[in-house]
């Protein structure tokens, strides 16, 4: 059984002023320290598998470069009692209501400035006032608040920050509740839990608020490569709201619009997670190259709600703390429930003067960073100096703040109960002309020295809040019944071309993945047992051919083709310890496994839970291939015996997403995208490996062999043909049967297919690029005669230049899968128009037919 060994002599969440468990801790306390250890590792292993299920991470997508780490959850709940949430409630209910009074009147009569409440430079130093913005109606809500609280040594409650843009750390929150909830279902439903599905419910009521049911509404995020994209994309799938980001949308006029694959599509209400700085690029003082040009004159036109309104990172200015008090009294004629710090606005001159024997005590900050305080009794001599200096040149732009203590709570991070500093975040939502609380929030954990706090995205661990009730909790869900259907209509045409071209080279990847991994585990076999040595030129020359291959299929050009490659061919070793396991070269396993994770994690909004599961498995194998380069020069018998078993791994992975995606994801436009990139991929990969083998090995058997392995065909070839390993036979099977999911023609077939069902075709009949060129390909691959192609010299070319070789079709089929990739970019990605060529690939002799219409 565990025992507590957290400190008992600081003031502690858990406990009341004896030193006993306070009535809303002691059920939760009581289960936890009787767990033993065992049960808690059970647990604290449920919590890492829930983790890796979901993918939560912090930093951009290319995990290994960007270091990502999950944020560590503890185990054990914030329990919040009955008086202490409703002094809370109430509180910041209050202040919400002030600030959000505070913002009409910045943007409206600016009465607190003409009264002498707030000095105009202490409003104007700060980066978030947007001069244009004043006079916007908009500003008369603030749907939205959320603030960090803590509670100070003398047991009362203070607010740290006002977070008024948009509610960072929601999806985290909500994340958190979800999975704590079900890891400890048993004790959660004991415990009466107030729920939170209510806050989002009441959320949508909101966004919706003088919209019709059928508005659009979209939540706008930076992108995959952003820190908080992973709670942005949870948000949009718990919400069922489309996930954009900036370069997604586009102003003209009053109205906003979102680039989709089906053309432009208007936008009614934008839910953002963007900062104001970052929003506009007309509007904002940071010169900005992000933003949606024209977006505030939208919504000054009342074209489009953005919530929160741009220009309300003005009322985040933590000068404000400063006249808190009065302000509360002038714009609410109300006593201030919830204070701050005691704050000193720098650029009054009586306050410079009244720190300046105290500076060492304080704790000093500037206006435009959020939670980030400098502490000189932490900073040598010289930094305390520049500080000094930079508060001369520009006081208006700082503030001192006095140091107060935080409670500390209970944790269970690991085994052992210990104690660590609570700083809680909470979330707050109009409801007509007060606001709703959300009953719980994020619990933000630290052992931060001097009474300073880090910054929300360094917070290395959470806790979820649990509100007890005093009375029975009814079971929420988003889902809602008795709503006539005819309120609603299905949402069409939302797919951003964002979306669709991540899923497009999901696609591709996906299937490089696969091509490279077949081609590898075929090499690393034969290098560890090769049983056609007794016909050693054969065997060689078809081993160069799949080694040759290998370079083709990965892209790690010249590899072991061209100048150089003679020699890697002979001592393979170095180059192939390269593609398994380095993943700063560009087409290795472990670098192509990076690209893929990029991708999904840009759509995992719309990918199901099972898919996202096998996605981040497959961190699994990035790890495996990695270990099996570590200082190796050469590849010895052990890590040749390794190989196969990680490859076999990593293709079951590849095939549990490719079942998943065909089985799993709805087959409409963006499951569309994915599959022509798979398709496109296959197609070109197919044609390298073709075209390496049927041009210079097409008589060696073991290099026909080698491909029907590689292409998965060995099987279908023997059943058909039994023995006889014949080049046009082969040629047939793997170029021209449209039945074989592993030749040519079948991927031009579906490609064709698959591209006559793409979005905003201009006419029905006429052919776009992208279709155009699959049916050429397809066209090409019904017309060849294998047996002649393969039978014609250079000798019997160069004499009649109406025959062909197979160099001369492998040739023109490479360029096909290029150009659909092409056209389709063009089309639906970067909406721009391709350039005609100057002649059409489908001349098989080369020669220039006119231009292409």
């Amino acid at each position: 059984m565990m025992t507590l060994n957290y400190l008992p002599t600081e003031i502690n969440e858990s406990t009341d002023a004896n030193g006993n468990w306070s009535e809303a801790w002691s059920p939760v306390l009581s289960a936890l320290s009787h767990f033993e250890p065992q049960q808690i590792d059970s647990l604290q292993q449920q919590l890492q598998r829930k983790y890796k299920a979901n993918g939560l991470a912090y930093g951009a997508g290319l995990r290994r470069q960007a270091g990502q780490r999950p944020r560590q959850l503890d185990l054990m709940p914030q329990m919040m009692a009955v008086p202490d949430w409703e002094t809370l409630e109430s509180g910041l209910a209050q202040r919400a209501r002030l600030k959000a009074a505070l913002l009409k009147d910045l943007y409206g009569e600016q009465r607190i400035l003409y009264e002498g409440i707030v000095p105009p430079m202490a409003v104007y130093a700060h980066n978030g006032f947007v001069e244009s913005a004043v006079g916007m109606p908009t500003f008369n809500v603030m749907p939205l608040y959320s603030a960090d609280v803590s509670r100070s040594p003398s047991g009362d409650w203070y607010v740290v920050d006002d977070i008024c843009q948009a509610p960072i750390g929601l999806g985290y929150a909500l994340e958190n509740r979800l999975i704590l909830s079900g890891i400890l279902g048993s004790l959660y439903r004991q415990s009466r839990i107030r729920r939170v599905a209510e806050y989002f419910k009441h959320m949508r009521d909101v966004l919706f608020e003088n919209v019709d049911n059928d508005a659009r509404c979209v939540i706008l995020g930076y992108g995959a490569s952003h820190d908080d994209y992973f709670e942005q994309a949870y948000l949009a799938k718990y919400l069922g709201y489309t996930l954009v980001q900036l370069s997604d949308l586009t102003a003209r006029g009053e109205y906003v619009w979102l680039k989709t694959v089906d053309g432009l599509q208007r936008v009614d209400v934008i839910f953002r997670f963007v900062e104001d700085a970052d929003i506009d690029p007309l509007v904002t003082n940071n010169n900005s190259s992000l933003g949606v040009a024209g977006l505030l004159h939208a919504a000054r036109e009342g074209g489009v709600k953005v919530i929160n309104p741009i220009g309300t990172a003005a009322v985040e200015n933590p000068a404000f703390d400063a006249w808190l008090p009065q302000l509360c009294k002038f714009l609410l004629n109300e006593e201030i429930q919830l204070l701050s710090s005691p704050t000193y606005w720098l650029g009054y001159d009586e306050h410079r003067n009244l720190i300046d024997s105290r500076f060492n005590e304080l704790l000093i900050r500037n206006i435009d960073t959020r939670s980030i305080t400098q502490d000189p009794s932490l900073m040598s001599e010289n930094e305390v100096g520049k500080l000094k200096e930079e508060i001369k040149i520009q006081p208006e732009k700082f503030i001192a703040l006095e140091r107060i203590g935080r409670s500390t709570t209970p944790t269970l991070l690991s085994n052992q109960i210990e104690s660590h500093q609570l700083t809680m975040r909470i979330y707050l939502m109009s409801k007509l002309t007060s606001y709703r609380v959300m009953p719980g929030g994020i619990g933000l954990l630290d052992s931060q020295a001097g009474d300073g706090r880090k910054k929300f995205r360094e917070i290395e661990s959470s806790k979820d809040v649990w509100v007890v009730s005093d009375k029975s909790v009814p079971y929420e869900t988003l889902l809602e019944d008795n709503k006539p259907t005819n309120l609603f209509k299905m949402m069409e045409g939302e797919l951003p071309s964002s979306v669709a071209e991540s899923l497009f080279w999901l696609g591709r990847y996906a299937e490089r993945i696969e091509g490279s991994a077949r081609v590898l585990n075929d090499v690393c076999q034969h290098l560890y047992s090769d049983e056609r040595f007794q016909d050693h030129e054969a065997s060689k020359s078809s081993f160069a051919a799949l080694l040759k291959s290998t370079s083709k299929i990965t892209g790690t050009l010249p590899g072991f083709e061209g100048a150089g490659g003679s020699k890697k061919i002979e001592a393979p070793d170095k180059e192939l310890i390269a593609l398994l396991s380095d993943p700063d070269k560009t087409g290795s396993l472990p670098n192509i496994l990076e690209s893929l994770s990029y991708n999904a994690d840009a759509v995992r909004d719309r990918l199901s839970r099972d898919l996202l599961s096998v996605i981040n498995s497959l961190e699994d194998h990035h790890s495996d291939l990695q270990r099996l380069g570590a200082d190796k020069t050469e590849l010895d018998g052990t890590t040749l015996l390794k190989v196969p078993a990680i490859l076999d791994q990593l293709l079951f992975s590849m095939a549990a997403f490719s079942g998943l995606s065909r089985e799993n994801m709805t087959q409409g436009d963006g499951w569309r995208f994915l599959d022509i990139g798979k398709r496109i991929e296959r197609a070109s990969q197919t044609t390298e490996i073709l075209s390496t083998v049927f041009q210079d090995y097409k008589d060696n058997h073991y290099a026909l062999e080698d491909l029907l392995s590689v292409l998965c065909s060995g099987m279908t070839y023997r059943s058909r043909y039994r023995t006889l390993i014949e080049p046009s036979l082969v040629f047939l099977l793997l170029v021209m049967d449209e039945s074989n999911p592993r030749s040519l023609g079948y991927q031009f077939k579906k490609l064709e297919a698959e591209i006559q069902l793409l979005p905003g075709r201009r006419r029905a009949d006429y052919q776009e690029p992208a279709l155009r060129t699959a049916a050429e390909g397809l066209a090409r691959i019904r017309l060849v005669d294998p047996v002649n192609a393969l039978s014609n010299t250079s000798e019997d070319i160069a004499a009649n230049n109406t025959v062909f070789g197979i160099k001369t079709f492998f040739d023109a089929v490479k360029e096909v899968p290029d150009d659909i990739a092409n056209a389709i970019s063009a089309h639906y990605f970067t909406h721009t128009e391709l350039p005609s060529r100057l002649y059409s690939s489908f001349d098989i002799t080369g020669t220039p037919i006119g231009t292409d219409q």
